[in-house]
């Protein structure tokens, strides 16, 4: 007889192990990076925002169980069904946040379709597509429907990124990612991501590399410490200059981030300049949003070599 015999890249044991670390983070770099160029996807637009956010209509409904639950507790779980109930409430300001999320990434990906956005996604990332890194989309796709190479990005989770990915699924022959990290309560991702645009990570940093990688813009809606996590992550590459283009960064919700991160003060302070700051476009307009992300798409484009 024969002595049993497994590949190395068949074993189980050993991928999963730690000394295949360096295998597993590996692809999860390559791994997206194919499904990016063969899907002609040369940019992104990426969204941030809160999991715990809902519509108005789910968030009352929701609501109503809670306040069930809380009449119906015993004495000893009367304080945990009160929390979890004021914590919900707390919540429905930011319900609004769910349709202008939707209606931003749907304009986004409508636009993503057009002649302009393509010849100017293509003059900024000439040198990726020249050098064979990017497909170019027209040419793999010409027997089929217009294929957009920027799309909308989000973390593939609920609340305001399945708002983002809900958006450009609106839209005919609209596609958006979805970068998940594996977390024990969230089995995939929302039901708007792209099949074959969806990815789960295991590492952090390989999930933030692939955000940021090919973002062109940033809409940061509310969100919380996650959310701020990535925020900071992009407004300390581009303070760097490790991100050399100078994509827009929204900030979805003005009275909400002026609430809760105080930039003046760090400008008064000295440990962040007037400039850093003065990049970050608040507002609470959808018009607004969308005009200044392409207006600045353009300024990159026209300041492209």
């Amino acid at each position: 007889g024969w002595t049993p015999k497994v590949k190395a890249y068949k074993s189980e044991s050993f991928l999963t192990s730690r000394d295949a670390r360096p295998i597993r983070v590996l692809c999860e770099y390559q791994d997206t990076q194919s499904r990016l160029r063969d899907n002609g996807i040369w940019g992104t637009i990426l969204f941030f925002g809160s999991a715990r956010c809902s519509t108005a209509e789910d968030h009352a409904a929701k609501a109503i169980v809670l306040e069930k639950e809380l009449k119906a507790a015993k004495a000893a779980d009367k304080a945990t069904a009160q929390s979890n109930l004021t914590r919900h409430n707390k919540l429905k300001w930011v319900c609004e946040y769910m349709e202008k999320t939707t209606e931003l990434a749907r304009r986004i990906t409508e636009w993503g379709h057009s002649k302009e956005a393509f010849n100017m996604v293509k003059k900024i990332m000439h040198e990726q597509i020249d050098s064979g890194d990017m497909i170019d989309p027209s040419s793999k796709y010409k027997d089929h429907a217009p294929i957009a190479p920027i799309i909308v990005a989000t973390g593939g989770g609920p609340g305001l990124m399945e708002a983002a990915n809900k958006g450009a699924a609106l839209v005919p022959n609209g596609r958006s990612i979805g970068m998940g990290i594996s977390l024990p309560f969230e089995p995939g991702l929302n039901k708007y991501v792209t099949p074959e645009l969806a990815f789960e990570y295991h590492y952090f940093f390989t999930r933030k590399f692939w955000m940021v990688y090919p973002c062109l813009g940033l809409v940061c809606t509310p969100g919380g410490y996650g959310t701020l996590d990535e925020l900071f992550e992009v407004l300390t590459l581009k303070q760097t200059g490790k991100i050399k283009l100078d994509v827009p960064v929204v900030l979805l919700g003005e009275k909400y981030w002026k609430s809760v991160l105080n930039f003046e003060a760090l400008c008064e302070y000295g440990t962040v300049s007037e400039r850093d700051v003065s990049q970050l476009y608040f507002t609470d307009s959808v018009d607004d949003a969308y005009n200044h992300i392409v207006k600045s798409l353009h300024i990159v484009a026209n300041h492209v070599k």
